[in-house]
């Protein structure tokens, strides 16, 4: 902090956001998008009060999040319990919104934050699978921490010139909630996401990549999916396209994609992801 700032008990932008756990162009964006109130200086500087960023913060984090999952954990674990039930249960929809800002302002990063959300979400196929959650709860329970994430999503301002990734699932995949902490984790990291949707055949993705920019394609696959021939030949197709038009391709989830990619890499765990962002972001 400088010493005009120090005397006058305001932050730079990044003091701010040091102070909050983020890189400095989030908390400049929040700025400019009038999340985040701030003071200019002679000199155009933006300058926060400290009063207005621990507003800021504590107006992210509103109720406490249930215990932290272990890194090995065992079916019918209380703490995936808590999770789930406060996926499955009729609460007021903003709760679960409120569960997971917590939890990022005790971890510090939305990609520990997935990683800790991945057994809840294998643990919630899997009793849907089995019969021990009806289906309909299950899509309750998805539309909810869907809705959740859309919604902390839309709080991250993107630049224009933010690196673009392009989000979709492989083909016949049902499942979408992974690719919505991607998305999370992404905003936090200052990169742009965009959805290609459900059920987007190869070809599509393969034609929309030719006509548009994208640093990053990043496709999920599931542990409900099967076919590993499927997405071997996926892959297959998708690589001359990344090649001519340096896109970097991520796949992702615990479906059967083959290690070897000559245009990018596999991914099992969103610390990995993190890793991969920071590498490519420097």
């Amino acid at each position: 902090m400088d010493r005009t700032s120090e005397r006058e008990g305001l932050l730079t932008s990044g003091d701010a956001a040091r102070y909050l756990g983020v890189g400095a162009t989030s908390v400049k964006r929040w700025a400019d998008a009038g999340l985040l109130r701030c003071e200019r200086t002679s000199g155009k500087h933006r300058r926060f009060s400290i009063a207005e960023v621990e507003r800021f913060k504590h107006s992210q984090s509103i109720q406490a999040p249930p215990a932290p999952l272990p890194e090995e954990y065992e079916p019918g674990d209380p703490r995936i319990e808590n999770w789930l039930k406060e996926l499955t249960q009729e609460v007021d929809p903003n709760r679960f919104t409120s569960l997971l800002m917590s939890e990022r302002a005790r971890l510090g990063a939305w990609w520990r934050v997935a990683d800790e959300m991945g057994p809840v979400l294998d643990e919630l196929g899997e009793r849907c699978a089995n019969g021990r959650i009806n289906i309909l709860h299950e899509h309750l329970a998805a539309e909810r921490l869907s809705r959740a994430l859309s919604s902390i999503c839309e709080r991250y301002p993107t630049h224009p010139s933010a690196p673009r990734a392009l989000l979709t699932v492989a083909e016949g995949e049902e499942h979408l909630l992974g690719l919505g902490l991607v998305e999370l984790c992404l905003a936090e990291a200052d990169w742009c996401a965009r959805w290609v949707g459900r059920y987007t055949p190869v070809d599509a993705v393969c034609a929309f990549l030719r006509d548009n920019t994208a640093a990053m394609l990043a496709i999920s696959a599931s542990s409900h999916y099967r076919d590993a021939a499927s997405l071997a030949d996926q892959v297959r197709r998708l690589t001359p396209v990344c090649l001519e038009r340096n896109v970097t391709l991520v796949l992702g989830g615990e479906g059967p994609w083959p290690d070897r990619i000559p245009c990018g890499v596999r991914l099992r765990t969103f610390t990995e992801f993190h890793e991969f962002l920071a590498k490519v972001t420097r």
